[in-house]
């Protein structure tokens, strides 16, 4: 009868024990209602786009629910543009910052590992000299003894109410965050470096252009006035001619500003100064802007649109799961 008691007495302690730990679990969000159709938008978007004659008229399909290789910018076929990339990668201060914190919660968390789940073992060793008189009242006077002192010391912590799965359930969340935060330095980085590269060659073709158009005009206008000197046409003939020379030529300023912005731009994102030498040799030839594929090559046929996958692929929602589980609560 004692023996019974005892023991329910011992699981009323585990059980009060056991509803004391710390808690709730986290359980990730549902997606949005919206998710579980088949498109975001009102209106279902068009399996593809309209096709147009020219070189860049190919009709474009869409493949929202396909994943998307960590090096996208290779579908653009461009060498210049690849190297870029891969050189803004390695000198990124950006990325550099977010990698050293990656680690930096990765040690944080192994170190914390370490302390709460493990024992902590201790140990100490002395030495002193000691006058034998001190030891002992027998001993003769002035001799010296040597004593050694050797002591071990072990300590553990028991997390009785889970405080200590707690701690280290949080600091895996922020190693988990801190990943993602890199990924989401590494896609914006790349993002920027593509687009800035871009429309710098994108200006750079329209500054060509305009010099080009500038030019004929400017050969017109010199025919044109020949023409008048000769007496073969008007004055108002020439005054037309010159103003359309002096309105080409003031679309030439803002180009080359908009250009130097751009590449100056482009130059920080490589992690570079914009008088650095080498970052003019990065610049993209504008040729392959237009080339883009009609179909990404890793689209392959069959595969249905998951706009729940792609919601919960959000960087944002990625982040924002990711927290320390002490802020989420």
């Amino acid at each position: 009868m004692l023996n019974a008691k005892r023991t329910s007495v011992a699981l009323t302690a585990l059980l009060t024990l056991a509803s004391c730990a710390v808690g709730p679990d986290f359980r990730s969000p549902d997606a949005p209602a919206a998710a579980d159709g088949g498109t975001y938008t009102p209106a279902p978007l068009p399996q593809q786009t309209v096709a147009a004659p020219g070189a860049a008229g190919a009709a474009q399909s869409f493949s929202p629910g396909q994943d998307i290789p960590a090096q996208w910018w290779l579908v653009f076929h461009s060498d210049a543009l690849d190297r870029l990339i891969r050189a803004s990668l390695i000198q990124s201060p950006n990325l550099a910052a977010a990698q050293a914190a990656l680690r930096q919660a990765q040690e944080t968390l192994n170190a914390q590992t370490g302390a709460l789940l493990y024992p902590n073992v201790g140990g100490q060793l002395g030495v002193t000299r000691e006058t034998a008189a001190l030891v002992s009242p027998l001993a003769p006077a002035g001799s010296l003894l040597t004593l050694y002192n050797a002591s071990v010391n072990v300590t553990y912590t028991l997390d009785v109410f889970g405080a200590s799965r707690r701690e280290l359930e949080g600091l895996r969340a922020a190693v988990g965050y801190q990943r993602f935060q890199v990924e989401a330095a590494y896609l914006a980085l790349t993002s920027n470096l593509v687009t800035t590269a871009i429309r710098e060659a994108s200006l750079r073709a329209q500054l060509q252009a305009t010099r080009e158009v500038l030019a004929a005009q400017e050969r017109q206008l010199a025919i044109i006035e020949k023409q008048f000197a000769a007496g073969a046409i008007a004055r108002s003939i020439v005054l037309v001619q010159r103003t359309q020379v002096a309105q080409t030529r003031t679309t030439l300023p803002p180009l080359e500003k908009s250009l130097a912005q751009t590449r100056h731009q482009l130059s920080v994102y490589a992690g570079k100064l914009p008088a650095c030498p080498s970052s003019s040799s990065t610049r993209c030839s504008c040729r392959w802007i237009f080339r883009l594929p009609c179909r990404p090559p890793w689209c392959a046929s069959g595969l249905t649109f998951k706009p729940a996958k792609r919601c919960c692929m959000k960087p944002a929602r990625r982040l924002a799961l990711r927290q320390p589980t002490c802020i989420r609560r």
